[in-house]
């Protein structure tokens, strides 16, 4: 071969390997970014489930459940969990 063909390979070449790393690049890029989609779509329902719980502890006269007393009878604890 002559060296203008040769030149000619290595110029082809080396486009090709640019080519590759970019591709890989852009892979990479991709991945990266349905990652931190996923995360910020977590966080999104963890805000919501932490709003919703504020509201439900926040919301009605009680907000926290009262004990029943280890010796009230099974009525009294029917009675307890029909109120709550």
């Amino acid at each position: 071969m002559d060296k203008p063909n040769l030149q000619m390979e290595k110029l082809t070449e080396e486009k090709t390997d640019k080519v590759s790393e970019l591709e890989l690049e852009l892979v990479r890029v991709r991945l990266e970014l349905n990652s931190e989609k996923k995360l910020r779509e977590a966080a999104e329902r963890n805000a919501d489930d932490l709003r919703f719980a504020m509201r439900m502890l926040t919301s009605g006269e009680n907000s926290r459940p009262q004990q029943v007393p280890q010796s009230a009878g099974s009525t009294q604890i029917n009675q307890y969990l029909s109120e709550s």
